[in-house]
Protein backbone atom coordinates (compact mmCIF):
# COMPACT_ATOMS: atom_id res chain seq x y z
CA UNK A 1 0.00 0.00 0.00
CA UNK A 2 1.40 3.58 -0.45
CA UNK A 3 2.04 5.99 2.05
CA UNK A 4 1.26 8.85 2.87
CA UNK A 5 2.65 11.57 4.61
CA UNK A 6 0.63 14.07 7.33
CA UNK A 7 1.96 16.93 9.52
CA UNK A 8 0.65 18.77 12.22
CA UNK A 9 1.98 21.08 14.42
CA UNK A 10 1.51 22.50 17.72
CA UNK A 11 2.75 26.37 18.90
CA UNK A 12 3.55 26.72 23.25
CA UNK A 13 3.47 30.28 23.91
CA UNK A 14 4.91 31.05 27.72
CA UNK A 15 4.45 34.56 28.81
CA UNK A 16 6.51 35.55 31.32
CA UNK A 17 8.55 32.59 31.19
CA UNK A 18 10.92 33.53 34.31
CA UNK A 19 7.70 33.61 36.67
CA UNK A 20 6.77 30.52 35.86
CA UNK A 21 7.09 27.85 38.63
CA UNK A 22 8.00 24.01 38.35
CA UNK A 23 6.17 21.53 40.15
CA UNK A 24 7.40 19.04 41.50
CA UNK A 25 6.62 15.64 39.72
CA UNK A 26 8.71 12.78 40.87
CA UNK A 27 11.88 11.15 42.27
CA UNK A 28 14.03 8.75 40.05
CA UNK A 29 17.91 7.83 40.53
CA UNK A 30 18.77 10.25 42.88
CA UNK A 31 17.21 13.23 41.18
CA UNK A 32 14.10 15.33 41.80
CA UNK A 33 12.14 16.14 38.55
CA UNK A 34 10.45 19.31 38.44
CA UNK A 35 7.49 19.91 35.61
CA UNK A 36 4.86 22.83 33.97
CA UNK A 37 2.88 21.59 31.28
CA UNK A 38 0.83 23.46 27.75
CA UNK A 39 -2.76 23.68 27.61
CA UNK A 40 -3.95 20.64 25.86
CA UNK A 41 -3.80 20.31 22.19
CA UNK A 42 -5.24 17.64 19.36
CA UNK A 43 -2.24 16.58 16.83
CA UNK A 44 -2.83 12.81 14.91
CA UNK A 45 -0.62 10.11 15.18
CA UNK A 46 -0.48 6.32 13.58
CA UNK A 47 -1.93 3.83 16.12
CA UNK A 48 -2.70 0.24 15.50
CA UNK A 49 -2.06 1.20 11.20
CA UNK A 50 -4.52 4.39 11.40
CA UNK A 51 -4.18 7.71 11.74
CA UNK A 52 -5.70 8.74 14.90
CA UNK A 53 -6.09 12.34 16.64
CA UNK A 54 -5.08 12.45 20.33
CA UNK A 55 -5.14 14.51 23.48
CA UNK A 56 -1.70 15.56 23.77
CA UNK A 57 0.45 18.12 26.24
CA UNK A 58 4.01 19.43 26.50
CA UNK A 59 5.90 19.92 29.12
CA UNK A 60 9.30 21.13 30.21
CA UNK A 61 10.89 18.96 33.41
CA UNK A 62 13.86 20.03 35.70
CA UNK A 63 15.86 17.22 37.05
CA UNK A 64 17.25 18.69 40.55
CA UNK A 65 19.73 17.09 43.75
CA UNK A 66 19.75 19.21 46.71
CA UNK A 67 20.87 22.25 44.41
CA UNK A 68 20.20 22.70 40.23
CA UNK A 69 22.96 20.48 39.12
CA UNK A 70 21.61 19.41 35.82
CA UNK A 71 21.76 21.97 33.01
CA UNK A 72 19.40 21.20 30.95
CA UNK A 73 15.40 21.57 30.32
CA UNK A 74 13.81 17.92 29.13
CA UNK A 75 10.62 18.40 26.85
CA UNK A 76 8.03 15.83 26.95
CA UNK A 77 5.60 15.09 24.69
CA UNK A 78 2.54 13.13 26.78
CA UNK A 79 -0.79 11.53 25.72
CA UNK A 80 -3.02 13.76 27.79
CA UNK A 81 -5.23 11.48 30.99
CA UNK A 82 -3.47 8.56 30.17
CA UNK A 83 -2.60 6.56 33.10
CA UNK A 84 0.95 4.60 33.06
CA UNK A 85 -0.44 1.54 33.32
CA UNK A 86 -3.04 1.73 30.13
CA UNK A 87 0.19 2.49 28.14
CA UNK A 88 1.79 -0.60 28.65
CA UNK A 89 0.28 -2.47 24.82
CA UNK A 90 -0.48 0.92 23.06
CA UNK A 91 2.52 2.91 23.93
CA UNK A 92 4.75 0.88 20.86
CA UNK A 93 2.08 1.60 18.27
CA UNK A 94 2.03 4.82 19.15
CA UNK A 95 6.07 5.08 18.96
CA UNK A 96 5.76 3.16 15.39
CA UNK A 97 8.87 4.76 13.55
CA UNK A 98 6.13 6.15 11.08
CA UNK A 99 5.63 8.80 13.88
CA UNK A 100 8.62 11.46 13.76
CA UNK A 101 8.78 14.97 16.51
CA UNK A 102 10.30 17.50 15.61
CA UNK A 103 10.42 20.54 18.03
CA UNK A 104 12.36 23.79 18.22
CA UNK A 105 12.32 27.04 20.00
CA UNK A 106 11.52 30.06 18.13
CA UNK A 107 13.05 33.40 19.26
CA UNK A 108 13.52 36.51 17.68
CA UNK A 109 15.50 34.93 14.84
CA UNK A 110 12.44 32.50 14.67
CA UNK A 111 14.97 29.55 15.12
CA UNK A 112 17.66 28.35 17.22
CA UNK A 113 17.22 24.66 17.96
CA UNK A 114 15.64 21.94 16.48
CA UNK A 115 15.81 18.40 18.13
CA UNK A 116 14.54 14.93 17.39
CA UNK A 117 12.40 13.64 20.29
CA UNK A 118 13.39 10.20 20.83
CA UNK A 119 10.71 7.47 20.68
CA UNK A 120 9.96 5.53 24.01
CA UNK A 121 8.26 2.50 24.53
CA UNK A 122 8.18 1.45 27.65
CA UNK A 123 7.08 5.18 29.55
CA UNK A 124 3.47 7.18 29.51
CA UNK A 125 5.06 9.63 27.33
CA UNK A 126 5.16 9.46 23.36
CA UNK A 127 8.24 11.69 22.61
CA UNK A 128 10.80 12.74 25.13
CA UNK A 129 14.31 14.79 24.89
CA UNK A 130 16.21 14.94 28.29
CA UNK A 131 18.67 17.71 26.68
CA UNK A 132 16.07 20.13 25.21
CA UNK A 133 17.86 23.05 25.84
CA UNK A 134 20.27 24.46 28.22
CA UNK A 135 18.07 26.50 30.81
CA UNK A 136 21.27 29.73 31.42
CA UNK A 137 20.99 29.74 27.26
CA UNK A 138 17.29 31.10 27.82
CA UNK A 139 18.41 33.82 29.65
CA UNK A 140 20.94 34.25 27.17
CA UNK A 141 20.33 38.07 25.81
CA UNK A 142 22.74 36.82 22.66
CA UNK A 143 21.06 33.50 21.56
CA UNK A 144 17.49 35.38 21.34
CA UNK A 145 15.32 32.69 22.68
CA UNK A 146 13.17 34.89 24.81
CA UNK A 147 11.05 37.55 22.93
CA UNK A 148 9.80 40.55 25.31
CA UNK A 149 10.21 37.17 27.92
CA UNK A 150 8.26 34.87 25.81
CA UNK A 151 9.24 31.31 25.30
CA UNK A 152 7.60 30.03 22.20
CA UNK A 153 8.12 25.88 21.36
CA UNK A 154 7.21 24.72 17.91
CA UNK A 155 5.91 20.77 18.00
CA UNK A 156 5.27 18.97 14.87
CA UNK A 157 4.32 15.26 14.96
CA UNK A 158 4.90 13.99 11.05
CA UNK A 159 3.21 10.48 10.32
CA UNK A 160 2.97 8.54 7.33
CA UNK A 161 0.20 5.83 7.06
CA UNK A 162 -0.38 3.39 4.42
CA UNK A 163 -4.03 4.04 2.22
CA UNK A 164 -5.81 0.62 2.35
CA UNK A 165 -7.38 -0.76 -0.91
CA UNK A 166 -5.00 1.39 -3.10
CA UNK A 167 -2.28 -0.58 -5.32
CA UNK A 168 1.24 0.62 -4.82
CA UNK A 169 3.75 2.29 -7.68
CA UNK A 170 7.41 1.41 -7.19
CA UNK A 171 8.88 3.96 -7.57
CA UNK A 172 12.43 5.14 -8.37
CA UNK A 173 13.04 6.35 -4.78
CA UNK A 174 12.10 3.56 -3.05
CA UNK A 175 15.42 1.76 -3.87
CA UNK A 176 17.91 1.38 -1.26
CA UNK A 177 20.53 4.20 -1.61
CA UNK A 178 18.74 6.43 -4.44
CA UNK A 179 18.94 8.96 -1.98
CA UNK A 180 20.14 12.82 -2.14
CA UNK A 181 22.70 12.34 -0.15
CA UNK A 182 23.98 8.86 -1.20
CA UNK A 183 23.99 9.86 -4.84
CA UNK A 184 26.18 13.43 -3.64
CA UNK A 185 28.67 10.47 -1.43
CA UNK A 186 28.49 8.71 -4.38
CA UNK A 187 29.53 11.46 -6.63
CA UNK A 188 32.33 12.75 -4.60
CA UNK A 189 33.91 9.01 -4.05
CA UNK A 190 33.80 8.54 -7.69
CA UNK A 191 35.40 11.80 -8.61
CA UNK A 192 32.83 12.89 -10.95
CA UNK A 193 33.45 16.40 -12.24
CA UNK A 194 36.05 17.19 -9.32
CA UNK A 195 37.56 21.05 -9.77
CA UNK A 196 39.38 21.12 -6.17
CA UNK A 197 41.64 18.79 -4.40
CA UNK A 198 41.89 18.63 -0.36
CA UNK A 199 44.90 17.11 0.66
CA UNK A 200 45.19 16.02 4.55
CA UNK A 201 48.59 16.20 6.52
CA UNK A 202 49.47 12.62 5.91
CA UNK A 203 49.20 13.54 1.98
CA UNK A 204 45.95 12.09 1.58
CA UNK A 205 44.10 13.93 -1.90
CA UNK A 206 40.43 13.98 -1.60
CA UNK A 207 38.61 15.28 -5.03
CA UNK A 208 36.10 17.79 -4.34
CA UNK A 209 33.67 20.55 -5.98
CA UNK A 210 34.29 24.27 -5.34
CA UNK A 211 30.13 24.33 -6.05
CA UNK A 212 29.49 22.43 -3.14
CA UNK A 213 32.37 23.54 -0.78
CA UNK A 214 31.74 27.15 -1.27
CA UNK A 215 27.80 26.82 -0.86
CA UNK A 216 28.75 24.93 2.37
CA UNK A 217 31.79 26.92 3.96
CA UNK A 218 31.86 30.95 4.43
CA UNK A 219 35.38 29.61 4.15
CA UNK A 220 35.57 28.21 1.08
CA UNK A 221 33.16 30.86 -0.62
CA UNK A 222 35.73 33.40 0.53
CA UNK A 223 38.81 31.49 -1.22
CA UNK A 224 37.04 30.70 -4.26
CA UNK A 225 35.83 34.23 -5.18
CA UNK A 226 39.40 35.97 -4.12
CA UNK A 227 42.16 35.77 -5.61
CA UNK A 228 44.23 33.37 -3.04
CA UNK A 229 47.16 31.23 -3.82
CA UNK A 230 44.55 28.34 -3.27
CA UNK A 231 42.30 29.34 -6.29
CA UNK A 232 44.85 29.31 -8.49
CA UNK A 233 46.49 26.23 -7.88
CA UNK A 234 43.05 24.21 -7.32
CA UNK A 235 44.25 22.75 -3.88
CA UNK A 236 44.30 23.27 -0.50
CA UNK A 237 46.48 21.56 2.03
CA UNK A 238 44.15 21.04 5.56
CA UNK A 239 48.08 20.31 7.32
CA UNK A 240 46.26 20.50 10.82
CA UNK A 241 44.24 17.57 10.04
CA UNK A 242 43.87 13.77 9.77
CA UNK A 243 42.77 12.01 6.21
CA UNK A 244 40.13 10.41 8.77
CA UNK A 245 38.76 13.74 9.79
CA UNK A 246 39.09 14.85 5.86
CA UNK A 247 37.04 12.70 5.28
CA UNK A 248 34.44 13.04 7.65
CA UNK A 249 34.61 16.53 6.80
CA UNK A 250 33.92 16.19 3.18
CA UNK A 251 30.86 13.47 4.32
CA UNK A 252 29.17 16.12 6.28
CA UNK A 253 29.37 19.10 3.83
CA UNK A 254 28.60 16.64 0.71
CA UNK A 255 25.61 15.04 3.11
CA UNK A 256 24.90 16.60 6.25
CA UNK A 257 26.28 13.35 8.30
CA UNK A 258 29.18 11.72 9.69
CA UNK A 259 29.35 8.19 10.48
CA UNK A 260 31.38 7.10 13.20
CA UNK A 261 31.22 10.68 14.31
CA UNK A 262 32.33 9.79 17.94
CA UNK A 263 35.74 8.96 17.69
CA UNK A 264 36.90 12.10 15.51
CA UNK A 265 34.51 14.84 17.04
CA UNK A 266 37.20 17.04 18.69
CA UNK A 267 39.19 16.85 15.43
CA UNK A 268 36.01 17.31 13.17
CA UNK A 269 35.27 20.52 16.00
CA UNK A 270 38.90 22.23 14.93
CA UNK A 271 38.01 21.93 11.20
CA UNK A 272 34.93 23.25 11.43
CA UNK A 273 36.01 26.17 13.60
CA UNK A 274 38.60 26.54 11.28
CA UNK A 275 36.45 26.28 7.87
CA UNK A 276 33.34 28.13 9.30
CA UNK A 277 30.48 25.28 9.50
CA UNK A 278 28.39 26.39 12.24
CA UNK A 279 26.41 23.06 12.12
CA UNK A 280 29.07 21.01 11.94
CA UNK A 281 30.51 22.15 15.29
CA UNK A 282 26.78 22.11 17.00
CA UNK A 283 26.96 18.06 15.47
CA UNK A 284 30.36 18.06 17.31
CA UNK A 285 28.94 19.56 20.30
CA UNK A 286 26.25 17.42 20.83
CA UNK A 287 28.16 14.07 20.18
CA UNK A 288 31.48 15.11 22.71
CA UNK A 289 28.39 15.95 25.67
CA UNK A 290 26.66 12.97 25.60
CA UNK A 291 30.18 11.30 25.66
CA UNK A 292 30.87 13.03 28.16
CA UNK A 293 32.21 11.55 31.34
CA UNK A 294 34.71 11.86 34.57
CA UNK A 295 37.69 10.73 32.51
CA UNK A 296 37.43 13.20 29.42
CA UNK A 297 36.14 15.95 31.44
CA UNK A 298 39.13 18.13 31.74
CA UNK A 299 40.24 17.38 28.29
CA UNK A 300 36.92 18.64 26.53
CA UNK A 301 36.66 21.65 28.98
CA UNK A 302 40.19 22.64 27.00
CA UNK A 303 38.83 21.61 23.94
CA UNK A 304 35.00 23.52 24.74
CA UNK A 305 37.38 26.73 25.48
CA UNK A 306 39.87 26.27 22.96
CA UNK A 307 37.24 26.67 19.95
CA UNK A 308 34.75 29.13 21.90
CA UNK A 309 32.22 26.77 21.79
CA UNK A 310 29.90 28.29 24.49
CA UNK A 311 26.96 25.79 24.49
CA UNK A 312 29.82 23.10 24.56
CA UNK A 313 31.65 25.15 27.28
CA UNK A 314 28.31 25.47 29.67
CA UNK A 315 27.43 21.98 29.57
CA UNK A 316 31.03 20.60 30.44
CA UNK A 317 31.62 23.30 33.39
CA UNK A 318 28.43 21.91 34.90
CA UNK A 319 29.63 18.25 34.55
CA UNK A 320 32.83 19.43 36.32
CA UNK A 321 31.54 21.26 38.81
CA UNK A 322 28.87 18.72 39.98
CA UNK A 323 31.87 15.76 39.98
CA UNK A 324 34.40 17.82 40.55
CA UNK A 325 36.44 15.30 43.14
CA UNK A 326 36.23 12.81 40.90
CA UNK A 327 37.53 14.81 38.19
CA UNK A 328 40.18 15.65 40.11
CA UNK A 329 41.52 12.22 40.36
CA UNK A 330 41.93 11.75 36.96
CA UNK A 331 45.04 11.79 35.00
CA UNK A 332 43.69 13.94 32.63
CA UNK A 333 42.59 16.60 35.00
CA UNK A 334 46.69 16.11 36.37
CA UNK A 335 47.49 16.98 32.57
CA UNK A 336 44.65 19.60 32.22
CA UNK A 337 46.31 22.01 35.53
CA UNK A 338 49.83 20.94 33.76
CA UNK A 339 49.50 22.33 30.57
CA UNK A 340 46.67 24.51 31.17
CA UNK A 341 46.92 26.59 34.33
CA UNK A 342 45.02 29.88 33.27
CA UNK A 343 42.00 27.71 32.53
CA UNK A 344 42.48 25.61 35.72
CA UNK A 345 42.15 28.96 37.71
CA UNK A 346 39.71 30.02 35.44
CA UNK A 347 37.18 27.27 36.52
CA UNK A 348 37.95 26.90 40.07
CA UNK A 349 37.11 30.97 40.24
CA UNK A 350 33.90 29.52 38.67
CA UNK A 351 33.44 26.85 41.27
CA UNK A 352 33.92 29.40 43.81
CA UNK A 353 31.25 31.04 41.97
CA UNK A 354 29.29 29.05 42.26
CA UNK A 355 29.23 27.17 45.76
CA UNK A 356 28.67 31.58 46.89
CA UNK A 357 25.74 31.83 45.08
CA UNK A 358 24.33 28.62 46.63
CA UNK A 359 25.61 29.07 50.09
CA UNK A 360 23.07 28.40 52.50
CA UNK A 361 22.65 32.08 54.42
Amino acid sequence: MPAIKHDESYTWQVEKFSRYKFEYVESRNGYDRYSFGSSIFGLSVVQNGRLNKLNLQLSLSQRRRCLPSWPWLGLTLHEYNSPPSAWSNETAEISDPKNTCIAWIAGKKDEYTCKLLGRVSKDHFVFHNSKFVLFDDLFDKSKDLLHNGQLTIVCEVRTTHDVPGVRPLRLLADHEGNTLASDLRKIREEGKNTDFTVVARDGREFPVHTLILSSRSAYFDTMFKQDMREKHEKRVIMDDISSEAVAGLLDFIYTDAVPNINSMAPELLLAAHKYNIPRLMLLCEDTMVSNLNVDNAAQLYHIADMYDATHFLSAVKQFIIKNLKEVKATDGWKQFVYHSARLADKLFDDVADFVAQHKSP
